[in-house]
């Protein structure tokens, strides 16, 4: 239940005064969160009223006002200041009842407040003023009205309900000054943003000291004179407090002592570490005005090991949002020389902390690889993140690879981003495809390698990474390179490890296992019959070149079994699929030939063709000579030696 702030409006004991507070408080619509209670009494009781009602304001006309600041100074009040045309108006209805001469009684304080001169003038009578120097007690008002008797007044008019009843008494005619309903309205009003704005820093300062207490980081608030001024449960144990730490002077420490080192010279600073003998911690100062207090210094401290740990589970945290490594070299399938040959490459470059540079045509396995290396390496507990520069719009691969700061571009993300770089911070980063990076990416990407820094887009802090870019390309660099499309120095900057990945028709044994492995995953994933293919139906298939390597082999078990065994055998539907493919493949790789005798170049043009279509019948058709005189060019040249694979 939300409690209740209580406004009390202590008013004289009178029907008129009871009519304006009604009147007044009837204008007000806002006490859902505030209890008004109206107390009329005579002036000797205000003080004690005050002292056992425990309101949190007071609203009281200006005697009162002075009476409670004399004898309860401590309690806050508002004052309802009378007015020159409260008393005109008081006078006025006195003059128009037939008095002539008048008499005020009030205090000395109200001299300036009432102007008798300016009411002479206008009503045109004389008004004769009994100022007093002190408040009188009700066994005293013979006095002061024997002084109006003297002053041969026939009517008496003060702000006090009791003189103007007791001058009737004595014969005179008498009225009281009453303050207007507006003064009361503006009084309530200006009470309740009082009692609103301190039940708001009172909430404020509950919260502020909830959240002191249930932050990770540890907090000490120090003012101008080094004096601790707040200090939360987390500070105390982190320094192993034995006593509260409050109000202890950090400046009188010795200079080795933490409390002082915390401090250091007062200065703001971000991330500094600061060293003791046992331990390390990471300070950051602030210093802030606070208002109605003055500049203190905030300092926010935590141990190097605790934001060691921090790290730990964010990487964690990385784990199971998927930057993590899936594959390892065992799983690479394959069992010729030459992809055992690659494999163990890959494995030796893992235990090196080198940048990696992978070559390989599309779909045979560059980031199999990558998985493997960093599976291998000291940094198998980080993060794994690739990033394939093909599949990123231009406009978003800066911001994608080192993030950006809030309001960096239209649509920017509230609070920025961090890189890739970032998110692979102790781990590897694995680029894809890095021959299609545009050159002014390229040159932000070298200054990274370089430095192992990252700055976001839009920001201006330097971010330290400790990560191993691990890249791949289906691209010649080199020729890349004399187009003026790649970057020389960033080539060789990345080019320090280089793997080659033979494409599948360079281990066209690997085909049977590999078609295999696709067709019982794919049989599992599809909840269906499992097929098995004899040796002999398997060897089909290394008959075709799989220009587009075990990507297009995947994809081809992929349809050979959504089509059902049961309607093609495995040797059909590879000769249909290979008279469908086989008159483009040529077309599909470009034939890199060295200016030279045309014997040599012959041989070369041959071996490469050779390479694609290991079936001579097929390739000597696509070269427009016999099977016959391809024979005896190939025994010529020696290239049937070379290339195993191939078959008439």
């Amino acid at each position: 239940m939300q409690h209740k702030s209580k406004i009390l409006l202590l008013l004289p004991d009178s029907l008129t005064y009871l009519r304006l507070a009604q009147e007044a408080l009837g204008s007000i619509n806002f006490y859902n969160t505030v209890e008004l209670e109206l107390k009329q009494i005579s002036i000797e009781k205000i003080a004690d009223n005050v002292k056992t009602n425990m309101a949190d304001i007071t609203i009281v006309r200006s005697l009162g006002a002075r009476i409670i600041n004399k004898q309860v100074p401590d309690v806050p009040i508002i004052t309802i200041e009378l007015e020159n045309m409260d008393l005109l108006e008081a006078v006025y209805q006195l003059h128009t009842s037939g008095a002539e001469s008048i008499a005020l009684i009030d205090y000395a304080y109200n001299r300036n407040v009432f102007n008798l001169d300016f009411i002479n003038k206008v009503l045109g009578i004389n008004i004769k003023s009994i100022f007093l120097n002190k408040f009188k007690k009700l066994d005293e008002i013979d006095e002061i009205l024997s002084k109006a008797h003297d002053a041969r007044v026939d009517a008496v008019v003060s702000q006090w309900v009791y003189i103007a009843n007791e001058a009737q008494r004595y014969g005179f005619k008498s009225g009281v000054v009453y303050c207007n309903k507006n003064k009361i309205v503006e009084a309530i009003i200006q009470a309740n943003n009082i009692v609103k704005a301190k039940a708001y820093e009172k909430k404020e300062k509950v919260k502020f000291a909830t959240i002191l207490n249930n932050v990770n980081e540890s907090i000490l608030v120090v003012n101008k004179y080094g004096t601790i001024t707040n200090c939360n449960p987390r500070a105390q144990k982190t320094l192993n407090a034995q006593y509260s730490l409050l109000d202890e002077c950090v400046l009188t420490f010795p200079s080795a002592h933490i409390l002082r080192k915390l401090y250091g010279n007062g200065n703001e600073c971000e991330n500094e570490f600061v060293h003791t003998d046992q331990n390390a911690y990471v300070v950051t100062r602030k210093r802030i005005d606070f208002s109605g207090i003055g500049l203190e210094t905030i300092i926010l401290f935590q141990p190097v090991e605790h934001i060691v740990n921090i790290e730990k589970d964010i990487r964690k945290e990385l784990h199971h949002k998927g930057f993590t490594s899936k594959y390892k070299f065992e799983d690479i399938i394959g069992k010729s020389y030459c992809m055992k040959q690659t494999i163990n490459e890959a494995f030796s470059f893992s235990h090196s902390d080198a940048t990696v540079l992978i070559y390989g045509e599309s779909g045979t396995g560059k980031e199999l690889l990558a998985h493997g290396i960093h599976k291998e390496s000291n940094r198998t507990t980080g993060p794994f993140v690739p990033v394939n520069f093909a599949s990123l719009p231009k406009t978003l691969v800066e911001s994608e690879l080192f993030g950006y700061e809030e309001g960096a571009f239209t649509g920017a993300q509230k609070g920025g981003k961090p890189g890739l770089f970032e998110l692979a911070h102790r781990g590897t980063i694995f680029i894809d495809e890095i021959g299609e990076l545009d050159p002014n990416t390229q040159v932000k990407l070298l200054r990274v390698l370089q430095e192992q820094e990252v700055i976001r887009l839009g920001g201006r802090k330097i971010i330290p990474i400790n990560t191993r870019i691990i890249a791949a390309t289906n691209k010649d660099l080199q020729d890349e390179i004399l187009k003026g499309k790649f970057r020389k120095d960033l080539y060789y900057r990345i080019n320090v490890l280089m793997l080659q990945v033979p494409p599948l028709r360079e281990r066209l044994d690997d085909v049977p296992l590999l078609f295999n492995h696709f067709i019982k995953e794919i049989s599992t994933r599809l909840n269906v019959h499992y097929p098995r293919f004899r040796q002999d139906q398997l060897d089909v298939l290394k008959r075709y070149n799989w220009p587009g390597n075990v990507r297009e082999l995947q994809n081809f078990a992929e349809r050979y079994l959504a089509l059902g065994v049961d309607t093609y055998s495995l040797d059909s539907y590879m000769k249909r699929y290979t008279e469908q493919n086989c008159n483009s493949q040529l077309h599909a790789f470009d034939l890199k030939i060295r200016l030279g005798t045309l014997k040599d170049m012959e041989q070369e043009i041959i071996k490469q063709a050779q390479k694609i279509m290991p079936v001579k019948m097929e390739l000597a058709d696509r070269l427009g000579i016999s099977r016959q005189a391809l024979w005896k060019k190939m025994s010529k040249f020696n290239i049937d030696e070379d290339c195993p694979n191939g078959r008439f």
